[in-house]
């Protein structure tokens, strides 16, 4: 993945806010380079990260693939198709076209590095400024680290072109640790 950002989508209301979201949908943006990951495999992540029978509990919360594109729509909805014939049970989770994506506040973006101070001010500094290091696959990565996904083999990938300092690396390292597969 290149980047990642959170924020909000599908629904018709303008220029949301978490206070003031409207008819959207949290979601998380993905711009990745199809030559290190396919859009396959990102819709596999998708399924694999919850339940598509279960109760959709508000728009608000509600899981959506939004879709760019004919391709993208047709490997969705073939996905959903897969897992619901898997399952043997209706997948309520949605497909539909990707209008407008309005990213979230500032203050919401990498939240599980903000939660880590020391390391997230590490990447502020090394990449000049907050918006900078936010928008960094690097933060993306170490993100997504920090919440649970990748394996130690990508961690050590990771780490190894990180840039970080040794106080940096040992840092997210034990914030990980017990939960690399």
């Amino acid at each position: 993945m290149l980047r990642t950002r959170v924020g909000y989508a599908g629904g018709v209301k303008r220029d949301p806010t978490y206070d003031n979201m409207g008819d959207h949908t949290e979601v998380v943006e993905v711009l990745f380079d199809s030559a290190q990951i396919s859009y396959e495999k990102l819709l596999e992540v998708f399924w694999s990260a919850h339940n598509p029978a279960g109760r959709i509990w508000s728009r608000q919360y509600r899981n959506v693939i939004l879709y760019v594109g004919e391709r993208q729509k047709e490997l969705a909805e073939f996905s959903l198709k897969t897992i619901q014939d898997r399952l043997g049970t209706p997948v309520k989770s949605q497909i539909e076209h990707l209008d407008t994506f309005y990213p979230a506040e500032r203050y919401h973006q990498k939240y599980s590095l903000r939660r880590h101070g020391r390391l997230f001010n590490e990447l502020v500094r090394q990449f000049g400024s907050e918006e900078a290091a936010l928008d960094s696959t690097l933060a993306a990565r170490i993100n997504g680290h920090l919440g649970g996904y990748g394996g130690r083999k990508d961690l050590e990938k990771n780490l190894e072109k990180s840039g970080l300092s040794v106080e940096g690396r040992q840092r997210l390292k034990k914030s990980i640790e017990g939960r690399l597969r």
